[in-house]
């Protein structure tokens, strides 16, 4: 009788499992096991925990998991999914307590919580792949460090030390430990030590530092980490290494079917199925996808391998599996022992025995078919509920299709608003990844599709590096520092990277987004302000270069004064020297350097403060020539000039003209570092009113500077004239666009011309002419008019007072000082009211610390309106000096003057009196 119980037992179990295996593999295409027959939730903010094996640490569960249950919450509003980490020894407790409504763990876990606490799976993880695909099976990686050479097989980790995951682990150690058993090793005997490390980095860091030789982790750990930065692959070596078709991942061991996601047994069957319902629409793009690092779920499969792989090992539920106790002995073999009483009492209760076997036999053959019969019956019954279930699932997944239609319709308008906005605007989750992106940045970054873009690392794309080249490491990165600080920032003063490889300026606005006080993403909005910061450079320049003409100018006014010493004296000198003495020769030399010095500070002022020319009736051959041999001194080029006999005289700013013919044989010059010829013309022409030039018709001298250099580009040609253009290592873009700017003041018209292939470069300027009659410059240097009267000179400078005094005297006039406006008005009213007043006074235009010559010539003329005064001055390009008749002055004295000069402009002064 105990024998036919203990077959009817092992025959039922088997029985049982066998029809577990039928009842799992008929609703492998169904959604949910139970039939709809409780009570749903409450409605409203119901908490639902989903308990989580936090396999790689709280942190990286809660990371991992937080969207899937934000992804449930939005679709099931009257709940509140929360996630719930567990470490491997917390899950048995929290589900037998009802702690969790739901459990997501490894594949042997759930196999004992079926067993022991009727947990049942719902659906199955699909996991995602590298090469963009999914898989639903998953098998263990046993590996050590590459450079263990004497690691190469299994049968090497004999005599190792060991580390796995957890005891409970599936793919972190039971499927290994399978694997180790069939290769004939029992590592709780064979390893030197066997250790857990608790989670599956902890493992990989200690293989990969040297703690353990040897470890094993679930399959696509070791790639992930990988694809994270924090292991590389080459690092290990893979020991028993399978090749499983369409299984992307190094393995060691079988595959077996992923994590299933199971209710717990206190858990609504219809809330179950709306949760299933929900994971099989979970969209790819969602969130909960992205951050699980899956790629969705599926049907629940067929966990049979999972069963006989703990059988094999004797754990979970088959711990106990096939070990007989001496109770069990008796109870199995207890009919040995009688079988032998009855032999001793003989043949009659041998027959007797055998009678009642058959007859037992027969009653459990009996029950078991009529199980059978029962059996079928419920999975019939199971089967029509289930068929009716998908209907209505297949309803449900109808409405929910048309509910994303409208969603992206919703979507749609969206975009279109994004992408009429001139700024551009895109997206990132937490991992730096593109969310979505419009129009315009697309057009900034040099993309074409949204698909460039959308989920790519926006740092690693247009952040990586700063304008010089240096990395920028997102550790650094200011949109970094917005996540963690949970507050917008606003940056102008970093580069974009575009798709060529080319960067611009940006300014960007980073806004964090908040969810239940956890920062889910950003977004950024970026302009190109590169044209801005060319602006700013520009106006800078433009502040220094005004800078640079103020300093320029108070340095000409003391160099002037200076010069004005030096070249007074030198004309006194000359006066007491015969013409055709060689000392005569070379202090018109000194002189004629002396004068030209002054130049040196006039290119600079007269671009940036813009002064007005000091203009003349002046023969222009002169002009040319002059400055033209002076440029090319100590050169190896030369000048050939051609002049019109009858060149037309022009009422020009003597100095600026020189500059402006200076700079061009300069440039030419520099254009012919060989040597060569520049060949300078210049001839009387007549313009219509309707000229190229537009410029008015008349009568202009037309002057050409033409060298034999490499020429000038063809693009160059249109910005030569641009302040700051300049293809010269060291020059300062300012020469032509001073010669511009000189040649407008005087209305004329500057144009160059090059073929740009070595053609050289031809300058031509046009100049109004003038009808003024010019007297010859070789009498007006050497005839002056001696004269009489009293003459006030005020000046700052003593040696200025000084050496205008001796000239002064030489040409007969008798001289008193003033050393500022104050002194000149007191000594000017003292001799009118003596008798013996001052002819014409002298005046420096500029006094620091006192009257200048513009306020005492306005009070002058006030106590005395005819007085006659003469202003001098080295800012040749103040307004006073270009137009002094204005201001009140008789006359205007330039500095440095020579004695000719200052005879010639008193004299005409002496003469305008009544």
């Amino acid at each position: 009788m105990i024998f036919n119980n203990v077959r009817f037992m092992m025959t039922a179990m088997n029985l049982r499992r066998t029809m577990a295996g039928l009842l799992s593999a008929a609703l492998v295409s169904f959604i949910a096991l139970f039939p709809v027959n409780r009570a749903d939730a409450t409605a409203g903010e119901n908490p639902v925990k989903i308990g989580v094996l936090a396999f790689r640490g709280h942190e990286y569960a809660v990371s991992m998991w937080t969207s899937t249950a934000e992804y449930l919450s939005a679709q099931l509003p009257q709940y509140s999914f929360l996630i719930v980490p567990l470490r491997f020894e917390e899950i048995n407790p929290a589900v037998e307590k009802g702690e969790v409504d739901f459990i997501l763990a490894n594949s042997s876990i759930y196999v004992e919580l079926e067993y022991y606490y009727g947990v049942n799976r719902i659906a199955t993880m699909k996991n995602f792949t590298s090469e963009g695909g999914y898989t639903t099976v998953f098998g263990g990686v046993i590996f050590t460090r590459s450079d263990r050479m004497d690691i190469q097989e299994l049968s090497d980790l004999r005599g190792k030390s060991f580390m796995a995951v957890d005891e409970t682990s599936f793919g972190g150690w039971r499927v290994a430990w399978r694997q180790l058993k069939e290769n004939g090793i029992d590592p709780y005997k064979e390893f030197a030590s066997l250790k857990f490390g608790g989670t599956h980095d902890d493992v990989v860091y200690a293989v990969r530092d040297g703690a353990v030789d040897a470890g094993t982790v679930r399959t696509d750990i070791l790639e992930r980490m990988s694809h994270d930065g924090k292991i590389e692959m080459r690092t290990f070596r893979i020991l028993n290494q399978k090749i499983h078709e369409g299984f992307p991942y190094v393995i060691s061991t079988r595959l077996y079917p992923e994590w299933p996601f199971a209710k717990v047994r206190h858990t609504p069957d219809e809330l179950a199925q709306k949760v299933a319902v929900a994971l099989m629409n979970m969209p790819e793009e969602s969130p909960a996808v992205r951050n699980a690092k899956i790629a969705g779920w599926t049907i629940p499969l067929d966990y049979g391998p999972v069963h006989e792989s703990l059988r094999v090992l004797r754990v979970g539920p088959y711990k106990d599996y096939g070990k007989i106790t001496l109770l069990d002995a008796v109870r199995f073999y207890w009919y040995w022992l009688a079988l032998g009483i009855v032999l001793i009492v003989g043949t009659f209760g041998v027959a007797v025995y055998v009678i009642r076997l058959n007859k037992g036999l027969r009653r459990v053959t009996s029950e078991l078919e009529e199980s059978q019969r029962g059996l079928e019956l419920k999975v019939s019954e199971r089967t029509a509920e289930l068929r009716t279930m998908y209907e209505e699932l297949e309803k449900e997944i109808a409405e929910r299709r048309r509910a994303e239609a409208v969603v992206r319709e919703r979507d749609e308008r969206l975009r279109l608003l994004l992408g009429s906005v001139f700024e551009a605007i895109y997206g990132m989750d937490i991992d730096g990844n593109c969310t979505f992106c419009n129009a315009a940045c697309l057009n900034l970054l040099g993309y074409e599709r949204e698909e460039d873009l959308l989920g790519k690392n926006m740092h690693q794309l247009i952040h990586h590096s700063h304008a010089d080249g240096r990395k920028y490491p997102w550790e650094k990165c200011r949109i970094n520092r917005m996540f963690r600080e949970k507050q917008g920032i606003h940056v102008d003063d970093e580069v974009l990277w575009r798709s060529d490889g080319s960067c611009f300026s940006a300014e960007y606005w980073a806004y964090p987004i908040i969810k239940n006080n956890l920062v889910i993403g950003c977004v950024v909005t970026f302009i190109d302000i590169t044209d801005r910061r060319k602006m700013e450079e520009e106006m800078t320049k433009t502040q220094k270069l005004e800078s640079l003409g103020v300093l320029a100018g108070g340095i000409a006014h003391d160099f002037n004064n200076i010069l004005t010493a030096i070249v007074g004296n030198i004309s006194m000198v000359m006066m007491q020297v015969n013409p055709v003495d060689e000392l005569y020769a070379k202090l018109k030399e000194i002189e004629n350097a002396s004068v030209r010095a002054k130049d040196l500070t006039r290119q600079l002022i007269t671009f940036s403060k813009g002064g007005a020319p000091v203009r003349k009736a002046a023969s222009l051959v002169n002009v040319i020539k002059e400055p033209a041999v002076f440029a090319l001194r100590g050169s190896n080029v030369r000048c050939e000039f051609s002049m019109s006999e009858n060149l037309w005289s022009a009422e020009i700013d003597e100095g600026q003209i020189s500059q402006v013919i200076h700079n061009l044989v300069l440039n030419a010059k520099q254009a012919m570092p060989s040597g060569g010829i520049i060949q300078i013309n210049a001839e009387n022409v007549s313009l219509d009113p309707e000229n190229a030039m537009a410029i008015e018709g008349g009568n202009y001298v037309k002057i050409t500077v033409a060298d034999q250099g490499g020429g000038i580009p063809k693009e160059h040609l249109k910005k030569i004239f641009d302040p700051y253009f300049t293809t010269k290592e060291k020059g300062s873009g300012l020469g032509l666009a001073a010669t511009y700017a000189i040649i407008r003041n005087h209305e004329g018209y500057v144009t160059a011309e090059s073929s740009g292939r070595g053609g050289g470069a031809t300058f031509t300027l046009y100049l109004p002419a003038s009808e003024k009659q010019v007297s010859g410059e070789k009498a007006a240097e050497d005839v002056m008019s001696a004269g009489s009267g009293r003459v006030l000179v005020m000046d700052d400078e003593e040696m200025v007072r000084y050496v205008a005094g001796e000239m002064l005297r030489k040409l007969g006039y008798a001289v008193e000082y003033a050393r500022n406006g104050e002194e000149t008005l007191e000594m000017y009213k003292s001799a009118s009211e003596s008798g013996q007043p001052f002819d014409i006074v002298i005046m420096d235009l500029t006094i620091p610390g006192g009257l200048g010559g513009r306020e005492t010539i306005q009070r002058l003329l006030e106590t005395d309106p005819g007085a006659r005064a003469l202003v001098s001055s080295g800012y040749s390009d103040d307004p006073v000096m270009a137009d002094y008749r204005k201001f009140g002055f008789a006359g205007v004295l330039i500095k440095p003057y020579k004695i000719n000069q200052l005879s010639e402009e008193v004299r005409k002064v002496m003469s305008s009196r009544p």
